[in-house]
């Protein structure tokens, strides 16, 4: 965007508000000048900048930047820091040519973290990614799941830990920027099962290793213990601000759920790999086959979840959720030598319900924020309480029905 309105080439050093986007200041590095400023910019000497206009941790984040080359916030807030990744992307790529020249394209960026695009003069891609130390679970998780599904997962190149950093080879376009088509869906569903089902040996080495555990009998305990966060949400909603589920609803939907996760604990289906935020943009096509990518909430759970996800997400539009029929038999198929077809359909008739259950304890941290995240954090929580009363309701009729 920078380059397009005044002609720099940039990389983001950091954000000095409390989360990016806020109305604060931001850093930049130019990366090389490809003309004059247009109007209405100019380039202004930081001494001329009155140091009233900055308050205290913009003054030592600036003043540090210009003094030192470097604010002491982060490892990527310093000038030079892409050259750097640069020096460490050529050295892990090297037995794969030489690289000349590389377009970098940067998604998102802080002090502490980043995630930007590395394109070489052949078109040959990978991705870098930094996450905070807050974060930095996700690239152990990501470097266990690489050594034990590495065909499932785009090829992991190499890692950085003084940067909580690692290099993937780039997985191929994502689900939800191309036209889907019943071939390309019908993979994505097999390869996903397969997944699910090499996993099973390995849910507790997953374990041991610090994934979320959300089997049944954890999310049992969970449950309850969140309920309260989303009574909270719903005293705290404005009544001209939509839809309000009463109190008394809330902690219905909370028994039927317990009820209804000791009816799947019957069921017996196998733990396996879960990923947690399943969306289209985390499905890549990479040739014949599909690739799964972005795992920073993966845990260990029913395997049903994921493919609810998917089939939510499907269900959108009308081209899509024709197909669902068809790829729920692929499914079903693909788990026939582990799962009983009749298990199988008691499952999935209550599987809506459990599997927003889940996404809820997924999101553990979302929903009981506190300080300035409260308010999205309690609007959040309304979300998720709708989606459970609609997935009720849909149990609850078909128990009116059968009665």
């Amino acid at each position: 965007m920078l380059r397009k309105r005044i002609g720099l080439e940039v990389v983001v050093l950091d954000f000095l508000g409390e989360r990016p986007g806020d109305n604060s200041i931001v850093l930049l590095e130019s990366l090389r000048q490809t003309g004059l400023l247009p109007a209405p910019y100019v380039w202004a000497a930081f001494g001329s900048v009155p140091i009233s206009d900055l308050n205290q941790i913009e003054q030592a984040a600036v003043t540090g930047l210009i003094r030192l080359g470097e604010t002491g916030r982060g490892p990527f807030s310093r000038l030079g820091w892409i050259d750097d990744v640069i020096a460490w992307v050529d050295a892990a790529t090297e037995r794969r040519g030489s690289h000349r020249h590389w377009t970098v394209e940067q998604f998102n960026a802080s002090a502490t973290s980043s995630l930007a695009r590395f394109v070489d003069d052949e078109g040959c891609a990978f991705w870098f990614k930094a996450v905070s130390p807050a974060d930095q679970n996700e690239a152990h998780v990501t470097k266990i799941l690489a050594s034990l599904f590495s065909p499932y997962l785009p090829e992991l190149i190499a890692f950085h830990s003084e940067w909580n950093a690692w290099l993937m080879s780039d997985g191929g376009a994502a689900l939800s920027t191309v036209v889907l088509n019943p071939a390309c869906l019908a993979n994505v569903v097999e390869r996903l099962a397969q997944l699910q089902k090499a996993s099973i040996e390995h849910v507790g080495t997953l374990l041991a290793n610090g994934f979320d555990d959300h089997r049944m009998a954890n999310l049992r305990v969970q449950l309850p213990e969140l309920t309260p966060y989303l009574e909270e949400a719903g005293r705290s909603q404005h009544a001209q601000t939509g839809f309000r589920i009463k109190i008394s609803r809330i902690r219905q939907i909370s028994r039927l759920t317990a009820h209804v996760i000791a009816r799947i604990e019957e069921l017996d289906i196998p733990a396996t790999l879960l990923h947690c935020d399943f969306s289209l943009e985390n499905i890549l096509l990479s040739g014949k086959d599909c690739l799964f990518a972005d795992w920073a909430q993966a845990g260990v759970g029913n395997p049903l979840v994921t493919f609810e996800q998917l089939r939510l997400q499907l269900n959108q539009t009308e081209a899509t959720k024709t197909l669902l029929p068809r790829l729920t038999e692929i499914y079903r198929s693909n788990w026939a030598d582990t799962i009983p077809r009749d298990q199988m359909n008691q499952a999935f008739r209550l599987l809506p319900l459990i599997a927003i259950a889940s996404n809820l304890c997924c999101r553990r941290e979302w929903l009981t924020a506190s300080g300035t995240d409260r308010t999205l954090s309690r609007s959040y929580a309304r979300i998720l309480a709708r989606q459970l009363d609609h997935a009720a309701q849909m149990i609850e009729d078909n128990i009116s029905i059968c009665a």
